[in-house]
């Protein structure tokens, strides 16, 4: 007996058939939160209003960086882009999450939160997009050395806070 053979037609159509539906989601023109005529963006570096020093430029190069490797928007550093981004680090907080196993006062884990008040503007016209508070986090294991847990988390905690912040301004519901 003989394997049965497909013929080159089929096996084809077969492969067409499974490499369509991954170019399904895909569309051309600007996604749900963005406009026609915004392309461009400029980001106003974010005051600190918190006692912890150090956070706005953190914040600063990680909502860059995001913003272009998303590609829906290019960054605009001389401040004329389409949309304004302008915002405020209003808190960074430090929770304990778990303690250690013998001493229910002693805090092991700490979950770290950095929020932001963002406000996007377009340009033209001056309407406002997006006005939200947005929160990034990161959980820090600190047992001898919490300052330099901390300072270690930081920039992961502006990356969780960027790709909120970029999701909202590139995917949201304007």
């Amino acid at each position: 007996m003989t394997p049965t053979r497909f013929p080159l037609l089929t096996l084809g159509s077969a492969l067409l058939l499974l490499l369509v539906p991954g170019c399904a989601g895909y569309r051309l023109g600007p996604n749900a939160g963005l406009t026609q005529d915004a392309s461009s963006i400029s980001i106003v570096p974010f005051p600190n209003q918190t006692p912890e020093p150090g956070l706005a430029p953190v914040l600063a190069a990680a909502l860059r960086r995001q913003i272009q490797s998303e590609g829906a928007l290019s960054l605009d550093t001389r401040g004329q882009g389409d949309v304004l981004l302008t915002g405020n680090i209003i808190a960074y907080e430090r929770v304990g999450v778990s303690f250690q196993p013998n001493d229910i006062i002693t805090i092991r884990d700490f979950e770290i939160r950095m929020t932001a008040e963002i406000r996007a503007i377009h340009r033209r016209t001056r309407e406002v997009l997006l006005e939200e508070s947005v929160v990034g986090s990161s959980l820090v294991r600190g047992f001898n050395d919490l300052a330099s847990a901390e300072r270690q988390a930081r920039p992961i905690i502006a990356n969780d806070l960027a790709q909120k912040i970029t999701d909202l301004i590139v995917e949201g519901e304007w």
